[in-house]
């Protein structure tokens, strides 16, 4: 008798972990989806009313939410439990709610910035590279906004191209083809006109009507003939092409790293 009971204790004991460990582990899913779903919410700088607080926390959940909800359990509590509220509530609500987060996402956003500030700068072949990759990374960062986590990690790693080898891919004999232009357009000048016409004129004239240059990466592409990009945006980094002429109205990325190397300087004192 005293073995049976024994028995049945045991099976209920073992029924009840199993019981708690199910539900340990449909909470962890849960808490995860919640994470997830924070994380592809395009609104929730504007639900936050913070964009420094939503890129800080888009930065930790990431793609591996269960680190985040691991490494820093209370944190993570206390942002799923508004990211659940937030989705029955007005934006108002959502907003107030969030008050007591805001403060620490933005602080976290400030850790976070200088870490990967500190990384770029460090990244001595990257810069050296000036991928155009690397360009849009400089861009966020001096503006002040955190870069995305596999833009970051590229660093870990060696450069593949430099900027200065897509350049050529980019341009091909377009250098030849300009040179040939302006030769044929200034022979077809009289001698009295050529005195006052020098070749660069026409240089110049070419590349104002045959190039486009990238606002981010800087990369010059053509704009007709051979070798025409033929997409709004730039292959190798998402900025925008524009017309060659406007190119002065351009940040150089010089200055945006003394930008960032300021922004640092600002926010950690031991870097100055």
């Amino acid at each position: 008798m005293a073995e049976l009971l024994s028995e049945r204790l045991d099976a209920q004991a073992e029924s009840e972990n199993w019981h708690t460990h199910h539900d340990a582990a449909a909470q962890r899913r849960a808490d995860l989806d919640v994470l997830r779903d924070l994380h592809s919410f395009t609104a929730l700088a504007d639900w936050l009313d913070s964009e420094p607080a939503a890129e800080a926390l888009r930065g930790m959940v990431g793609t591996g939410p269960a680190a985040f909800l691991d490494a820093e359990p209370d944190l993570a509590g206390q942002v799923i439990e508004w990211g659940r509220n937030r989705r029955r509530i007005h934006r108002s609500d959502a907003r107030r709610q969030a008050r007591p987060l805001v403060p620490g996402l933005q602080a976290r956003h400030t850790a976070l910035w200088a870490q990967q500030a500190r990384l770029l700068l460090s990244s001595y072949e990257h810069l050296e590279a000036a991928e155009p990759r690397l360009c849009r990374l400089i861009t966020s960062l001096a503006a002040g906004h955190l870069a995305e986590g596999a833009e970051i990690d590229a660093l870990h790693a060696a450069p593949t191209r430099t900027r200065q080898q897509l350049q050529r891919d980019a341009c091909g004999d377009y250098l030849a083809r300009r040179d040939a232009a302006v030769e044929a357009a200034w022979a077809a000048l009289a001698r009295r006109a050529r005195r006052h016409t020098g070749r660069e004129h026409f240089a110049t004239a070419y590349d104002d009507e045959h190039l486009i240059i990238c606002d981010t990466c800087q990369i010059i592409y053509l704009k007709v003939g051979p070798n025409t990009l033929r997409q709004d945006r730039c292959p190798h980094c998402g900025g925008t092409p524009i017309d060659w002429t406007d190119r002065d109205s351009i940040v150089p990325l010089t200055r945006r790293l003394d930008n960032i190397r300021q922004r640092l300087s600002e926010a950690d004192p031991e870097t100055r």
